[in-house]
C-alpha cells in the first residue's frame, strides 16, 4: 500500500460477527518488529488458526515462539505454511509437516528461527493448529525500505566475490565449479550457539555454519561417540582439537551437546590469538577454518569443503 489514507471495510457473510476491533500501529523499527500475540488456539483437531499477511513487503528473518502441551491421549502441534509450501521439520523422525509437536515438547516452548528472504511482494504465514497450542509472540526482521535506500538481494556471485576477497590474502584463485544449496533454515541449537558465541565472543555464524559443513546441519553424527569425530557435530578431533583445549585448561562434557558447541567457540578463540604471517586478519573465517579442521596454517584452502564452508557462511551472514 502506498503512504496516505485507507479505508478498511468489513463485510459479514450471512451471521458473522466482528468480536474484536482491528488495531493499527505504526512499525518504528522495521528491523526489529516484535508481535506480542498470546493466543491459545481453541481445542480441535487439524485446522487453520492464524494468518499473517505481508501486503508488498520483505523479509528476511522471523522468530516464531510456541508451547505445546503433550496431554493425555492426544498432544498439541502447530504447522507453519509459508506462501502455501508447509514448512517440515529436519530433525524429528515422526510428522514432519508439524513443526512444533507437544510429544517432543512436553509443556516447553520452542522459539524457531526462520531464513527466507522474501522479496518485496505479498507474502502469507499461516499457522495450523492440532489441540490447543499457544502462539507467545512473532519477530520479524522486515527490511522495509527507507526512502532513498535500495535492497539488493545477495546472489551467488556476490558471495564467491566475498570468499575471494578472502584468499586474496593467502595469494590463491578459487573457482566454484558447483555452487553448494545452502540449507535455508536451521535453528535446532541456535540456543547453545547464543550461549557459546557470548561466552566466548565468537562469531555465531561461524558455529552454525561449522555444523552446517561438519555434520550437514545435524543430520550425519556418529552414533557411538555422536558428538565428536569426523562425523560429529562439529567435527571435533581428539588427537587434535579435544587434546589442545585440554592443554589450554578447558574440561568439556563432550557427552553434551552444548558443551560440545561451546567447546567449538573455546577452539576458535584460541586460533583467533595465533598469528599467521598470511593472513592480515585473525578473525578471517578462511583462517579459522582451515586450523580448525586441520591444525594446518592456511594449507589446502582451495579444497571442497572449505570453499562450501565459506558459502553457507556469508551466506547466513547479514
Amino acid at each position: 500500500m502506498k503512504v496516505g489514507k485507507h479505508i478498511i471495510k468489513f463485510i459479514p457473510k450471512k451471521e458473522a460477527i466482528l468480536e474484536k476491533e482491528p488495531e493499527i500501529n505504526e512499525i518504528e523499527n522495521s528491523n526489529n518488529f516484535m508481535l506480542n500475540i498470546k493466543e491459545q488456539a481453541q481445542d480441535g483437531n487439524r485446522r487453520p488458526w492464524i494468518t499473517i499477511a505481508l501486503i508488498n513487503l520483505p523479509t528476511s528473518i522471523f522468530d516464531i515462539s510456541i508451547t505445546c502441551e503433550k496431554r493425555k491421549w492426544d498432544r498439541d502441534d502447530a504447522k507453519i505454511i509459508i506462501d502455501n509450501k508447509i514448512h517440515k521439520h529436519e530433525t524429528l523422525k515422526w510428522g514432519k509437516n508439524w513443526f512444533w509437536q507437544g510429544r517432543e515438547l512436553k509443556g516447553d516452548t520452542l522459539i524457531s528461527r526462520f531464513y527466507f528472504n522474501l522479496k518485496e511482494s505479498n507474502h502469507y504465514i499461516e499457522l495450523w493448529a492440532d489441540r490447543m497450542p499457544t502462539l507467545n509472540d512473532i519477530w520479524m526482521h522486515l527490511r522495509i525500505k527507507k526512502e532513498g535506500d535500495k535492497i539488493i538481494p545477495k546472489t551467488s556471485d556476490d558471495i564467491i566475490q566475498q570468499i575471494n576477497e578472502l584468499y586474496v590474502e593467502v595469494g590463491n584463485e578459487i573457482e566454484f565449479k558447483e555452487i553448494p544449496v545452502p540449507v535455508k533454515n536451521f535453528i535446532k541449537y541456535d540456543k547453545e550457539i547464543e550461549i557459546a558465541s557470548k561466552e566466548f565472543d565468537i562469531d555465531p555464524i561461524i558455529l552454525k555454519t561449522t555444523i552446517a559443513q561438519e555434520s550437514s546441519f545435524g543430520k550425519r553424527i556418529d552414533h557411538d561417540e555422536r558428538y565428536i569425530g569426523e562425523s560429529g557435530l562439529m567435527g571435533l578431533e581428539k588427537k587434535m582439537s579435544i587434546a589442545q583445549l585440554k592443554n589450554l585448561g578447558y574440561d568439556f562434557d563432550y557427552s553434551d551437546i552444548g558443551d560440545v558447541i561451546r567447546a567449538s567457540a573455546a577452539y576458535y578463540k584460541w586460533l583467533k590469538s595465533i598469528k599467521v604471517d598470511n593472513f592480515k586478519d585473525n578473525a578471517n573465517p578462511l583462517k579459522l577454518y582451515v586450523q580448525y579442521r586441520s591444525d594446518i596454517k592456511a594449507k589446502h584452502v582451495t579444497k571442497i569443503g572449505i570453499k562450501q564452508f565459506l558459502f553457507y557462511y556469508f551466506y547466513y551472514k547479514e
